[in-house]
């Protein structure tokens, strides 16, 4: 946490530094803080994530389990940051997003990779099963069923997610882009997932391009206003109980907001 907190300290020393340079030069990049927020849509590319799975046997232990497949899994949310600086610019952040599925069998077939331990030695089995939605309730007699005591059962268990860190993002003028990346702290509102630290990324363009000059537009308060447009993901590997391994999770979206 120290050395996050340094990290903090230095990018915020430079966004002020860059900031008392410029307004010598242009009275109108002395604008120092500026809210953003917004609305994000966009998908979760994630190994499986439900308390619903279930291994090929009681004995096959889901340690270094590998699911070779990923389910995508629509997000959309919410997100505030207030940014400090200009050409160099440092943010905290809060943001929201819920996980869920939108079709039924969006699962494919699964490849599994377990470590099975046996007396004096380790072996590693791969196993390639059927994997279906665990929302459709399935008739034991029907052609499609798989009991639970074969095969991988993947559920689309829906999870709310909340992500607040830090951003330094690096301004390009010419565009009005600003590209940045940072880190945060994950919650989930699943017990069946654990909380982890995130890596955040992304690029956002005020798409009004007298912002920051002298024909920017401001309200009837006199605060500079402008629509954002962007890219944003996130890479994390919460602990998934169910499965007894980390699970890598990318999340991509597209971000609309407004900056004053």
């Amino acid at each position: 946490m120290k050395t996050i907190k340094k990290i903090a300290l230095v990018a915020l020393g430079a966004s002020l530094l860059s900031t008392s340079l410029l307004s010598a030069k242009d009275s109108k990049m002395s604008n120092l803080v500026s809210i953003e927020f917004g609305a994000k849509a966009g998908f979760d590319l994630r190994r499986d994530f439900s308390p619903n799975t279930f291994f090929i046997s009681p004995n096959v232990k889901p340690v270094d389990a590998n699911f070779n497949d990923y389910s995508t899994r629509f997000t959309t949310g919410l997100y505030v940051r207030p940014w400090i600086g200009t050409i160099v610019r440092f943010a905290p952040f809060i943001s929201f997003d819920y996980s869920f599925g939108l079709i039924n069998y969006q699962q494919r077939d699964s490849v599994v990779q377990a470590r099975t331990s046996s007396v004096g030695s380790t072996t590693t089995t791969t196993i390639t099963e059927q994997r279906v939605n665990n929302n459709v309730r399935y008739d034991p007699r029907s052609s499609s069923y798989v009991p639970t005591n074969k095969g991988v059962l993947a559920g689309t268990a829906d999870y709310p997610n909340i992500m607040s860190g830090a951003l330094l993002g690096f301004q390009i003028p010419a565009i009005n882009a600003t590209l940045f990346a940072g880190a945060s702290y994950s919650v989930f509102f699943n017990t069946n997932v654990s909380n982890t630290w995130a890596i955040n990324y992304g690029f956002k363009i005020n798409v009004d391009y007298g912002y920051n000059s002298k024909d920017e537009k401001r309200d009837r308060y006199g605060l500079r206003r402008s629509p954002i447009v962007g890219i944003e993901g996130s890479y994390q590997q919460p602990y998934v109980a169910s499965v007894g391994t980390k699970v890598p999770l990318n999340r991509i979206q597209l971000i609309l907001g407004m900056e004053y």
